[in-house]
C-alpha cells in the first residue's frame, strides 16, 4: 500500500499536467460526521496560536470534501528558499513536507482495516 501511494504522488511530482482533475463533492460538516463548528475551531486554534505555520488544511471524509483552507507562508525548493508563498488548491508544494502526514494517513488506514477484520 506504502508503495502504491508513493509510486502515485511520485508520478504527480514528475508528470503533474498528465494528472486528471478530481472534482471533489462537497458537502456539509454534519453530514459526514464531524462537528458543525469545526472550521471556526480551526480559526480559533490559528487565533490562539495553538497551532501555526499550516500552508494548508483539507478535510475530507467518505469521499466528500469537508472544507479547505488555505494560508500565505515560507516555503522553500529542496532547501532553498523560494520566500512567502500564498498557498491554493493549485499552488505546486515541496512534497518533502508532507511525507509524514501521507505515512500517518497509510498507517491509520491499515491499523483501521486490521481492527475491522479481527472484530
Amino acid at each position: 500500500m506504502i508503495i502504491g501511494a508513493a509510486a502515485t504522488v511520485g508520478s504527480a511530482v514528475i508528470c503533474p499536467l498528465s494528472a486528471v482533475a478530481f472534482e471533489w463533492r462537497k458537502a456539509p460538516p454534519t453530514e459526514t460526521g464531524f462537528a458543525p463548528d469545526i472550521e471556526s475551531r480551526l480559526d480559533g486554534l490559528i487565533a490562539d496560536r495553538r497551532i501555526w505555520g499550516l500552508h494548508s488544511v483539507v478535510v475530507a471524509r467518505r469521499g466528500k470534501l469537508v472544507f479547505e483552507r488555505y494560508f500565505d507562508g515560507e516555503d522553500e525548493n529542496w532547501g532553498r528558499s523560494i520566500g512567502r508563498v500564498t498557498f491554493g488548491p493549485d499552488t505546486l508544494h515541496d512534497l518533502r513536507s508532507v511525507t509524514k502526514s501521507v505515512l500517518r494517513l497509510l498507517y491509520g488506514l491499515a491499523l483501521a482495516a486490521e481492527t475491522i477484520r479481527v472484530s
